[in-house]
């Protein structure tokens, strides 16, 4: 083999391991889209685990109107799916008009806010509603 052919072979070999580790890396960085969008829906659907449970109480006489607000008012816990666990936090839980703005002087509806975290199996920190941009929900008084 001539020097010539010889330097077109190890040409061949750095482009085609260059155009390995470029494929590689770039499915690394589609991988973790993929998991931090799986991530931030996990987070939804515990919100919305929330939400679902508060209008199952209220309609089912678990607990009362006024009972939702203060159980849920500074409400923390963790929820944990496929090992990521979610920290959970009531960001707000207020009486409010129809619309979710507060305050008003009725009592007839209540906002709840909540916002959570977590960390990912790539170490990056997943927030899932803020406390300036939580999750909500307006709930009505029933027994009107």
């Amino acid at each position: 083999m001539g020097t010539g052919q010889m330097l077109l072979v190890m040409l061949a070999v750095i482009l085609f391991s260059s155009i390995l580790i470029s494929m590689y890396a770039n499915i690394d960085g589609q991988a973790r889209v993929i998991e931090r969008t799986v991530t931030l829906l996990q987070g939804q659907k515990i919100a919305d685990r929330f939400f679902q449970k508060i209008e199952t109480e209220l309609i089912g006489g678990v607990r009362t109107f006024s009972e939702i607000n203060s159980d849920y008012t500074s409400f923390t816990t963790t929820v944990t799916v496929h090992g990521n666990t979610f920290n959970v936090t009531c960001e707000r839980a207020e009486y409010c008009d129809q619309n979710g703005n507060t305050p008003v002087g009725t009592t007839d509806f209540q906002l709840i806010e909540f916002s959570m975290w977590t960390i990912n199996s790539y170490q990056d920190s997943v927030v899932v509603g803020t406390p300036s941009d939580p999750l909500q929900k307006v709930f009505a008084d029933m027994e009107l």
